[in-house]
């Protein structure tokens, strides 16, 4: 918490452009609410409890809000954890649907599945490792894969 106090006070001196953070959980959306211009979290739970999550950010932290980080891995494998292309489409439609009912700015994870995904970013676990390869909306060879619907219509 010092390294990031830290860094927004650095920030504020070089730069008029707004900060964020991107906290991993929309439970954290506070920390440093006084200090931030907008508030940044990533969601990855079930969309019905979105609105949820979003209320309790606006009633912790009165600031413009973007979800920074959502998604569905469409891997599939040995490993548990993977969803169809149908089940991601249908996670995003709806992540997507609420945030722009309620004006929140969104940003999917990710343009491209990885055809790697190094232990030095995401753990040596395999199951963690297979799975973060796809989240993307576009196939490793550049194809949309059925999620990009969402952002076309």
């Amino acid at each position: 918490m010092q390294w990031l106090d830290f860094i927004i006070e650095r920030a504020r001196i070089y730069s008029s452009k707004p900060i964020t953070l991107g906290w991993s959980d929309y439970r954290y959306a506070d920390i440093f609410c006084d200090r931030l211009d907008v508030i940044s979290f990533h969601y990855y739970k079930d969309p019905s409890d979105l609105l949820s999550a979003i209320n309790s950010v606006k009633n912790t932290c009165n600031k413009p809000i973007i979800v920074s980080e959502y998604g569905l891995s469409t891997y599939s494998g040995i490993w548990p954890g993977g969803f169809s292309e149908e089940e991601q489409y249908n996670y995003h439609k709806e992540v997507y649907d609420v945030l722009k009912a309620n004006g929140i700015g969104a940003i999917p994870w990710c343009l491209y599945d990885y055809e790697i995904s190094p232990s030095s970013v995401f753990g040596w676990k395999p199951w963690v490792k297979a799975k973060q390869k796809n989240f993307g909306v576009l196939a490793t060879n550049g194809q949309p894969k059925k999620v990009l619907d969402v952002y076309s219509r």
